[in-house]
């Protein structure tokens, strides 16, 4: 799944935004959405929390993940995810974003590593 073009691009036509108002208004490297868009390219994930602010969704909104309920044979959260959670939850909403960002960096990097 590219999640640009099967998940962000579609919201320009709803919205009435532009490829390059996004690409201005959140300070992303020049031609990068053609890169994306070709798929030359795939590093929208540590830009997701942005791109979610500028269409004014959540990052899950933005995934097509709200409201999807696990599935059966997903494990249930760790005692470590749910303590992860928990200190989430006391963050303001900035910081919230910021921890997002800096997790995807991190998934990523480890998806570079086992790719």
């Amino acid at each position: 799944m590219n999640i640009y073009i099967d998940r962000i691009k579609p919201l320009f036509a709803k919205t009435g935004k532009s490829d390059k108002q996004l690409e201005i208004e959140i300070g992303l490297p020049r031609s990068i959405i053609y890169k994306w868009d070709n798929g030359v390219n795939q590093s929208y994930n540590k830009y997701l929390p942005k791109i979610a602010e500028y269409f004014d969704i959540t990052v899950e909104q933005l995934l097509g993940k709200e409201g999807n309920k696990k599935s059966p044979s997903e494990k249930p959260e760790s005692d470590e995810e749910k303590e992860l959670i928990s200190i989430f939850r006391t963050l303001s909403p900035v910081k919230q974003k910021k921890l997002i960002a800096q997790a995807l960096l991190e998934a990523d990097e480890q998806n570079l590593k086992e790719n």
